[in-house]
């Protein structure tokens, strides 16, 4: 994932002249950043994965970051998605 804004085209494409201002809204929603779990019984490329958290592709999400909270529980953090929107002023 790329945190730079220039790598999420907006569409339709805002259109400044100058002299115009814009408000950008990065619209994130963090109740996804942090999740628990069961570890991913099939995952042994990265062992900060949990159980039913799947990329789109089918195989196990790694996690940027996890702490054991009991041999078979654990709780991970990720960054939130970007949704970022700006408009004309």
């Amino acid at each position: 994932m790329s945190w730079k804004l220039a790598d999420l085209p907006f569409d339709p494409p805002l259109v400044l002249a100058s002299g115009d201002a814009a408000a950008v809204s990065l619209g994130y929603d963090l109740a996804k950043v942090v999740v628990s779990g069961a570890p991913h019984p099939a995952s042994p490329h990265c062992s900060f994965s949990i159980a039913g958290h799947d990329d789109p592709s089918g195989g196990p999400h790694c996690f940027r970051a996890c702490v054991d909270l009991a041999p078979d529980r654990k709780a991970c953090l990720d960054f939130p998605e970007l949704a970022p929107s700006a408009t004309r002023r």
